[in-house]
C-alpha cells in the first residue's frame, strides 16, 4: 500500500486547501471470504500551511472484523505553502511580537 493516495486533508491558509495522504509504509493481510478489512483514517491535527511532503498528519488503521491488525503512517503528499497573506501576517506577528 506504500505510495498510494489513501485521501485527502484539509490545508488552512495554504495556497491549496488540501493535501492528499499517502501510505508512508507497506501493509499487507491476508483476507478470506467472509471476513471484513475497514479502514480507518485517523488525522493527529488539523493541518495548517506550510506542509511539507512527507509530513506525518496521521494514521491508517487496518480491522479485520473489527479487531485492529495494523496501522501506518499518513504523509503528506506534496508540499502546500502559505499563502502570501497568510504569510505577511505571521512575520507582522514575529516583528511585532
Amino acid at each position: 500500500m506504500r505510495g498510494k493516495v489513501l485521501t485527502q486533508a484539509a490545508v488552512s491558509g495554504g495556497v491549496s486547501s488540501h493535501v492528499p495522504l499517502i501510505a508512508g509504509e507497506s501493509f499487507c493481510w491476508p483476507v478470506f471470504s467472509g471476513e471484513q478489512l475497514t479502514t480507518e483514517l485517523c488525522l493527529d491535527r488539523p493541518l495548517t500551511a506550510p506542509v511539507s511532503v512527507g509530513t506525518v498528519a496521521g494514521v491508517a488503521v487496518f480491522r479485520l472484523n473489527g479487531t485492529e491488525i495494523g496501522r501506518v503512517p499518513l504523509v503528506a503528499g506534496r508540499t502546500v505553502p502559505p499563502r502570501l497573506a497568510s504569510a505577511l501576517n505571521s512575520l507582522k506577528l514575529e516583528l511585532n511580537g
